[in-house]
């Protein structure tokens, strides 16, 4: 796995600090307004802020700070996809903290004293144990968590735990100055359209996804799907979850955009070497049984012949393409 530049590390870390220092001075009218907000509904001697464990870089822990957008009985160390009707416990003025990502704006604090950073995965609670074991997999728990972050952009409360973490996974790949510029924007566009904010939904995409039969794309270039078969894709996610199985090689972000799940497949496309061939066969043995689709569709030589030599020993319907 390609290890984000140390210099740029550095760099951002630095930033961090001027920026979230910075943000502190300027919105302290806001953090000013919220605060009264808050002991106007629920008393004087209310809390305004609200404290929980939170895992940090290299799976260390330390205390991250938000505006209290919950009644104080809410239980505490529970993720809020876990409470039973977690709008039952919502503040008149939480409510709209959460709906505008207001509530977050204390972290910048958390920012300052660089337990976080302005963009990186967001911190997980210390007892999100499936959350942080996917996260292994990706090394998305080996860099400083966020305010916000590549998944935040893709869907936010709304994404299901393996596919968070893989989106964790791909910001860690790709960690650099444009990267974080791109995550900042699509915050502010996230934040201006309260898209992906669902009480209590880690997964609530995955859930309207499982009244749909699942399809799966196997092809060797992300670039040449994307750019041939876009409205295919689009046509197809009418009527089914859509996941391809392809090398990243350009327009995967573009992919993932319209929707569909994509899971980053090394093919040497020009290769007649049996070894890598053969881990070939294993990895798409893999992804059918993880996968389980209702329908396969191939495309090139090597996912024509491997994908769908898999298919008909696991009976799986599928349809091969030149």
């Amino acid at each position: 796995m390609r290890k984000p530049s140390e210099s740029y590390l550095k760099l951002k870390k630095a930033t961090d600090k001027i920026l979230s220092g910075a943000g502190l001075v300027i919105l302290s009218p806001v953090f000013a307004g919220i605060a009264i907000a808050i002991k106007l509904e629920d008393g004087i001697t209310a809390p305004v802020f609200f404290k929980q464990k939170r895992v940090g870089i290299h799976k260390s822990h330390f205390m991250l700070y938000k505006f209290r957008s919950m009644q104080t009985d809410t239980p505490h160390d529970t993720p809020t996809h876990l409470l039973t009707d977690p709008e039952q416990y919502l503040t008149g003025t939480g409510r709209w903290l959460r709906k505008t990502s207001l509530d977050e704006l204390p972290q910048l604090l958390n920012i300052f004293q660089g337990d976080m950073a302005l963009v990186g995965p967001r911190p997980a609670l210390w007892n999100q144990y499936d959350l942080l074991e996917e996260r292994d997999k990706y090394g998305a728990n080996d860099v400083c968590p966020g305010l916000t972050g590549w998944a935040q952009i893709h869907g936010r409360d709304e994404l299901e735990i393996s596919e968070k973490a893989r989106l964790d996974g791909y910001y860690v790949r790709h960690l650099n100055m444009f990267m974080d510029m791109r995550c900042i924007l699509g915050t502010i566009r996230s934040v201006l359209k309260s898209e992906g904010v669902v009480e209590g939904g880690t997964g609530a995409r995955h859930m309207q996804n499982c009244n749909k039969k699942k399809l799966l794309i196997v092809t060797n270039h992300s670039y040449m799907l994307y750019r041939f078969r876009k409205e295919l894709i689009q046509r197809l996610m009418e009527d089914y979850e859509v996941v391809t199985s392809t090398p990243f090689v350009g327009h995967e972000e573009d992919l993932q955009e319209l929707g569909a799940h994509c899971i980053e497949t090394e093919v040497d496309r020009r290769s007649v070497n049996p070894v890598t061939d053969l881990k070939l066969l294993r990895t798409y043995k893999k992804i059918l049984k993880r996968e389980n689709p209702d329908l396969v569709i191939t495309y090139s030589i090597k996912p024509n012949i491997y994908a769908g030599y898999l298919c008909g020993k696991m009976k799986i319907p599928f349809l091969a393409n030149v």
